[in-house]
């Protein structure tokens, strides 16, 4: 991640290659008998009320820290309606700095005032334990459960209110289940107690956020897709409905289902592509029943929405990843709408920067991007020998446009000009006899290296009088 000036921080190394340590799972056992589990401290809400639904996704991005103009430029890039940053807080102190210290308003105002003066909706990877200077755990899940950081948390989150991010979607301790490289990760325990500690911090944590006068966070109970079969079912780490707005999943188009031919290649054909969708992201690591279709089948249970806050294609150092790849693209995009998906945020960053693929590129762009079109239909009128001028306007495609008169469609009259950045300008000649003067405009989209410009035209009248 692009580091804050002042801040001591380690980038969220998505997509990562994990130490991958292959179990029988038990998690299937454990999807017909979650019902009470799940709704343990809820409020009401019966396993019979779906989740709330969407026909299309609320849209978002992570492209660095504390980088609106990014996140602006991957909607320009796409041809989407971007309405929510993903960022994350620093996961470690720096020297001589106190937990408290790290997270009060003065050490963060080189990230968070940037993201409340935007028009972007934040949502905000929350270290639920941070780290020294030296790389040190500060904390434990034990501690947490007991209570020993609740002042701390208070901290965070008059910050973030003193800071207008009231309203932020908190992931409290993101990809707990699916990485050892956190403080609060727990992949490897053939026990519940880390769960159970688990649990009693999330709430602790929720409850003493909500506490603070101008709070109205919304908190998301963040696993990721499981793909290698840890030993205890997600389901026990879930905090009970009174305590978790949305259910968020971490999802990458990565794979280690070495039956379904991707060898650790970095790259996959379509067959490869659609058997680790069938085999290892629906079903989770060999079959274990922690995929795609287990947590819409969660959302369903609980009420909550889903939602995705990171997701992307991608290359991996161990060649795990599948690469410039539609047809998870496809796949997914159609598969966050059919299970009515909040919002998803693409993670546009290192390894994920989706420019790097034009052909997953081109089904997010078709799947999110407006229709590429010029708004501008009619001129107003021009007088001879006074000046005139208008701006040209289109809406979708990847910005900035470069804007022509197609030759041989007609003229404008004499002493107007349409330049490149859309401005038609000029003064019509005092001596030209009045008329209609009609031609043909055309944007050209920004394209990628090596991708063929999108074009729009529109036929255009000027009337001189």
């Amino acid at each position: 991640m692009e580091t804050g000036a002042t801040s001591t921080w380690s980038e969220p190394s998505e997509p990562r290659t994990r130490t991958i340590v292959r179990r029988l799972a038990l998690a299937l056992v454990s999807v017909v008998s979650v019902s009470a589990a799940l709704v343990t401290g809820a409020t009401g809400l019966s396993g019979s009320e779906a989740a709330a639904s969407t026909s299309s996704s609320t849209l978002g991005a992570y492209v660095g820290a504390a980088d609106p103009s990014g996140v602006s430029s991957f909607g320009s890039s796409t041809s989407a309606h971007i309405s929510l940053a993903t960022d994350y807080l620093p996961d470690a102190t720096k020297s001589g700095q106190s937990w408290a210290q790290a997270w009060s308003t003065g050490a963060l105002s080189w990230q968070l005032p940037v993201w409340a003066g935007s028009p972007f909706h934040l949502s905000l990877g929350v270290p639920i334990i941070m780290k020294s200077s030296t790389g040190a755990s500060l904390g434990t899940l034990a501690g947490g459960a007991d209570g020993a950081y609740d002042a701390d948390f208070t901290t965070l989150a008059r910050t973030l209110v003193t800071d207008g991010e009231s309203d932020a979607y908190l992931r409290l301790g993101w990809e707990f289940n699916v990485t050892a490289e956190y403080a609060w990760s727990d992949t490897d325990s053939s026990t519940s107690a880390d769960a159970t500690a688990y649990v009693d911090f999330f709430r602790n944590i929720v409850t003493t956020m909500r506490a603070v006068p101008g709070a109205d966070f919304k908190f998301v109970w963040n696993p990721g897709i499981d793909q290698w079969g840890n030993d205890i079912p997600v389901s026990d780490y879930y905090p009970g409905n009174a305590y978790v707005d949305d259910i968020g999943l971490d999802v990458y188009d990565q794979s280690y289902v070495s039956t379904c031919g991707p060898g650790l290649h970095n790259s996959s054909t379509p067959a490869e592509s659609q058997c680790v969708w069938e085999n290892d992201l629906l079903v989770g690591a060999s079959g274990a029943g922690q995929g795609l279709n287990y947590f819409s089948y969660l959302s369903a249970e609980t009420g909550k929405p889903l939602v995705i806050p990171e997701w992307g294609v991608t290359v991996n150092p161990d060649g795990s990843g599948l690469g410039d790849d539609p047809t998870f693209m496809t796949n997914f995009v159609n598969w966050m709408s059919e299970n009515h998906v909040a919002w998803n945020s693409y993670f546009n960053f290192g390894n994920a920067l989706i420019t790097k693929y034009p052909n997953s590129l081109a089904v997010y762009r078709e799947a999110y991007g407006a229709t590429f079109s010029i708004n501008t239909t009619t001129l107003p009128s021009a007088a001879p020998g006074y000046f005139y001028t208008v701006q040209l306007e289109a809406n979708g495609g990847a910005t900035p446009y470069k804007w022509t008169i197609v030759p041989g469609s007609g003229k404008p009259p004499r002493g107007l000009r349409l330049r490149s950045n859309g401005v038609f300008s000029g003064k019509p000649r005092a001596k030209d006899a009045p008329g209609n003067y009609t031609f043909t405009v055309q944007a050209s989209a920004h394209a990628s290296k090596g991708q063929p410009a999108e074009r729009t035209s529109q036929r255009l009248t000027l009337t001189v009088t």
